[in-house]
């Protein structure tokens, strides 16, 4: 007579290899296990769990259905079937189950946290939150739903509440380096840039191959006034030394030279190809590039679809890699043989800098969404022009550079921008009006300082600061003590919250002059102060980040706004605030200048663009 295991025991024996990844062994024996007793409804709910991690998702829908009609009160087979039908967007039936879980298994958190999940994809930020919520007061040692809660706070714009969550994940779990480098960019972008690189250095000594931890260490040293040039980038050397080793795993010599293409043929990655400042500058590029006929693959490595997306597809070949590896998003790039590979990205968020470094192709540049060196081995070039890295400037780069004739930027604006005001706001009011729409990440102590002169050096100014973290009190309350000790009190300052980009636009109607950030300059918030008719005032620095509003301004005949030092930028702007004449003629004549500049020249610019690619890829 054969000996059987005890079912239970073998249960458990099943269970132990799922949780050391030995997933075909545990298949095999939970179907040894059901072959001798196919009722055990536990054993098909382990084994749809072990179909789905296998990635066997109709015979995972098998198994968890034959489960949950076994075991029709089990809570667990429910989470399991939510699981799955979120994995094959089907969210009605994922929500249908999950909702069960929850009504048979009321002080279950894992129903609640993962019913939390599934709304937070949905778009359902407020029932997501009371999901979170309830799970929290189950398990208060919960630090994945504290810090799924920070991540949805972030959404909702509520930065103290989301500090909050991500503090106490930490506190729960010291070596939760993803929460410590999320909570660096919420420190970066309510203005605390020395707390922000102190929480990514904790989250790479805690893990050394986290790729976004190193990232955002890279990215908040560019807001740091203090950070030396060379630090800058022995960072990024590092942060690329890291990359270059996640790529090793799939990184493969190039395949022979195809037979060279009668066009020029472009591989852009991006994970910002919707309404942001990455996708409106590349639209009139890539419109050029179509009529040239130039042959270009845009690599999305985002989730938001609108209508620039459109637009954006609509002029060339759209591949969506967001949820590929990275060594599938390489090979699909392999196989596709562009000529030439651009990232748009850097180290901000959503970068793919690890199919650089495994050399996706041939020749490979860095571009317009980055403002500094990648570090990255592999990035050939970096895009500039003589405004951004004037000659000499090469030791900061490890990339070689490339210089356009005028400008890295082609500016277009959005198709509903109001026309310019008529008259600079002065006129009515009576006192300067001084404004910045930048991220208040760039707003740090010296800028605070240099503004509160500005305001001390000008009867009756005032300052409008713009910008999302100023939705939240606690972050204007701090702003408001900031300026207070550098003796500006709040009747001279209005903060705003952000608004639709049309609305932002107009809000230039009231604003006389834009006080510029630095080290870490206006962008594109430059480009449209003056499509606005508001002249900006800036320091010029040594970083191409620094320059940006210099290369707006150099490009307009307009150099005597950029000063070299903080006195002369205080001065520059007391000066102007004077001279209200000047200010008139600027609002009726900079959008015209704008017109006839290099800045929006996009034939000039896309054949420019294409002759400096060429000229690359003919030196490799």
């Amino acid at each position: 007579m054969s000996m059987h295991p005890d079912p239970s025991a073998a249960l458990e024996k099943a269970i132990g290899l799922v949780q050391h990844g030995a997933l075909e062994k545990a298949e095999a024996l939970l179907r040894a296990l059901l072959d001798r007793d196919p009722n055990l409804a536990r054993a098909y709910n382990v084994l749809g769990v072990v179909q789905l991690q296998q990635g066997k998702f109709e015979e995972a829908e098998v198994s968890l259905l034959r489960a949950a009609q076994a075991a029709p009160a089990d809570s667990r087979v429910h989470i399991n079937l939510g699981k799955l039908y979120s994995t094959l967007l089907r969210t009605d039936d994922a929500e249908r189950h999950l909702r069960e879980s929850v009504r048979l298994a009321p002080d279950n958190a894992d129903a609640h946290f993962n019913l939390a999940i599934l709304l937070k994809e949905l778009g359902r930020p407020r029932e997501a939150e009371a999901c979170l919520r309830r799970t929290i007061e189950l398990e208060p040692r919960d630090s994945e739903a504290q810090y799924l809660l920070a991540r949805l706070l972030l959404e909702t714009l509520r930065f103290a509440e989301a500090e909050a969550c991500y503090r106490e994940a930490i506190r729960l779990r010291p070596d939760f380096a993803v929460a410590r480098s999320d909570l660096a960019m919420v420190l970066l972008e309510t203005g605390r840039q020395r707390e922000a690189q102190e929480s990514c250095r904790e989250a790479i000594r805690i893990a050394p191959d986290f790729l976004r931890a190193w990232s955002n260490y890279v990215m908040c040293g560019q807001y740091d006034p203090d950070a030396p040039d060379g630090e800058l980038l022995a960072r990024a050397r590092q942060a690329g030394q890291a990359v270059k080793a996640a790529a090793s795993r799939f990184a493969a010599p190039l395949p022979p030279a195809a037979k060279p293409r009668a066009r020029l043929s472009l591989g852009i990655v991006s994970g910002d190809l919707h309404h942001h400042p990455v996708g409106l500058f590349l639209l009139p590029l890539l419109r050029e590039l179509e009529r040239q006929g130039v042959q270009t693959t845009l690599y999305s490595n985002g989730s938001a679809i609108d209508e620039i997306s459109e637009q954006l597809s609509g002029l060339a070949q759209w591949t969506d890699i967001a949820k590929l590896s990275d060594d599938q998003a390489w090979a699909q790039i392999r196989r596709d043989r562009p000529e030439v590979l651009i990232d748009l990205a850097g180290h901000t968020g959503n970068n793919r800098l690890a199919l650089f470094a495994g050399r996706a192709a041939p020749v490979q540049l860095s571009w317009l969404g980055y403002f500094a060196t990648t570090g990255t081995p592999n990035m050939d070039y970096v895009l500039m022009d003589p405004w951004h890295a004037p000659e000499g400037c090469e030791s900061q780069f490890t990339e070689r550079i490339l210089r356009m004739p005028h400008t890295r930027f082609c500016f277009r604006p959005i198709d509903d921008a109001p026309a310019a005001a008529l008259r600079p706001p002065v006129f009515e009011r009576r006192h300067i009006t001084f404004g910045s729409f930048n991220s208040i990440a760039k707003v740090n102590e010296q800028v605070i300082q240099a503004w509160s002169r500005v305001l001390h050096g000008t009867k009756g100014g005032r300052l409008v600061l713009k910008w999302r973290t100023l939705a939240d009190a606690s972050c204007r309350a701090e702003l408001a003590a900031k300026f207070q000790r550098a003796g500006i009190g709040p009747d001279r300052l209005e903060f705003r919250p952000a608004s639709g980009h049309a609305g932002l636009l107009a809000d230039y109607g009231g604003i006389d002059i834009a006080l510029d950030t630095f080290p870490f300059t206006g962008g594109q918030t430059s480009f449209e102060a003056a499509w606005m008719g508001v002249p900006v005032v800036t320091l010029a620095g040594a970083r191409p980040v620094s320059r940006q509003t210099l290369c707006v301004l150099g490009n307009l005949g307009l150099e005597e706004f950029a000063a070299q030092t903080e006195e002369g930028f205080v001065e520059r702007a007391i000066a102007l605030a004077r001279d209200t004449a000047r200010l008139a003629d600027l609002r009726r004549s900079l959008r015209q200048r704008m017109q006839g500049s290099p800045l929006m020249q996009a034939p000039e610019f896309a054949r420019a663009f294409t002759d400096v690619l060429l000229n690359a890829a003919a030196s490799v």
